[in-house]
């Protein structure tokens, strides 16, 4: 894949983060998408702590995961 989205919840997000640098590891050019309620809340927090996290959706993600695609 080119991009794997995750929308962890606050419990999930520290496994999620350690999927993603697996995933990483894996694919070369690989993006790597984070929404949900956590995220949402806490966009500038997770960009800044999570550096394999590429893109935040906030709120609804069908919609801003479908842009960002675009």
């Amino acid at each position: 894949p080119q991009i794997v989205g995750f929308g962890p919840m606050t419990p999930q997000l520290n496994i999620s983060v350690q999927l993603s640098e697996m995933i990483k590891k894996k694919i070369d050019g690989v993006k790597i998408v984070f929404g949900g309620p956590h995220v949402t809340f806490a966009r500038k927090e997770t960009l800044k702590q999570f550096d394999v996290v590429d893109f935040i959706i906030a709120g609804e993600g069908e919609e801003g995961f479908s842009s960002l695609i675009d």
